[in-house]
């Protein structure tokens, strides 16, 4: 892909996640009433893909924009610094599947790496772990797909944890 194409290409993406952004903003910020259990306001909730009603085009623009970050090296700090940019995205839209094939932790994987550990890298430990565990429950053999996306995936030490790349590649798991 030349760059004329990328640079359009990463433009679009930028719109569309402004205008996700936009939707998703006051739904993100809405405040959680402490006088009543959270966790069962958190359960009534609406999806907030659902409440904004971008549900379907938001997840087919994460699936280009994340197909676009795997196949092309000058795509990978334009698409994280997005993610990192629209907060209120970067926290609700995520690959609507459980990690139960190879595409879809594959998806997972991907959207993990532009995250590239978040606000706290504890958090994204946390995250691969169940991850990769729900995984291996599925039969799914993940290790060479953990390998494919640290090949992606930043390899700047954050937060002094090491890198995402260091992440994936050092796992704990077996399979």
């Amino acid at each position: 892909m030349n760059a004329h194409t990328l640079k359009a290409r990463l433009s679009e993406y930028e719109a569309r996640l402004s205008f996700f952004e936009a939707k998703l903003q006051p739904i993100a910020t809405r405040p959680f009433d402490p006088g009543s259990d959270l966790l069962e306001q958190y359960r009534k909730r609406p999806h907030p893909l659902e409440e904004a009603d971008i549900r379907a085009e938001a997840e087919k623009v994460l699936a280009e924009v994340t197909e676009l970050y795997a196949s092309t090296p000058a795509a990978r700090e334009p698409t994280r610094n997005m993610f990192a940019r629209f907060t209120a995205v970067n926290w609700a839209l995520w690959p609507p599947q459980e990690p139960t094939s190879e595409d879809a932790l594959r998806s997972l994987l991907l959207r993990i790496s532009i995250e590239d550990q978040g606000r706290d890298p504890r958090d994204t430990l946390v995250m691969l772990w169940h991850v990769c565990r729900e995984a291996e429950e599925a039969g799914v053999k993940f290790r060479p797909i953990l390998e494919s996306v640290a090949a992606v995936s930043s390899d700047a030490n954050r937060y002094g944890w090491g890198s995402l790349r260091d992440m994936l590649l050092k796992a704990p798991w077996q399979s």
